[in-house]
């Protein structure tokens, strides 16, 4: 089952150009138009997290890994705790959560 292809329209010179005169031509020709995609909100405050990647010790690292798997939390966690406890850094409590992959909220111990 093939479909005869539509047929270009040619577009006056006295047109072109002309955005509001181009709309008209191309609803009166049943040309369907396209709608620009929303624009997502900017966020313009300071609680849109972001990736951040460093080279620690290895010890360290596994102090914190072993940490996360003896239940004192997620790495994550680890390291907004003890930057919040040192004063170096102001963390807002509400950013002080445990959380698991999942997203799913639990308390540290």
């Amino acid at each position: 089952m093939s479909k005869k292809p539509l047929a270009a329209l040619p577009i006056s010179a006295d047109i072109e150009g002309d955005d509001a005169a181009i709309e008209r031509y191309a609803k009166k020709a049943g040309i369907p138009t396209l709608k620009a995609p929303a624009q997502p909100a900017v966020s313009t405050d300071d609680t849109k997290e972001i990736a951040f990647n460093t080279t620690l010790p290895r010890h360290v690292v596994t102090a914190m890994r072993v940490g996360a798997a003896t239940g004192k939390g997620p790495i994550r966690y680890q390291i907004l705790k003890a930057l919040h406890d040192s004063g170096a850094v102001e963390i807002a409590e509400a950013d002080l959560v445990v959380q698991d992959r999942r997203g799913r909220k639990a308390e540290a111990s």
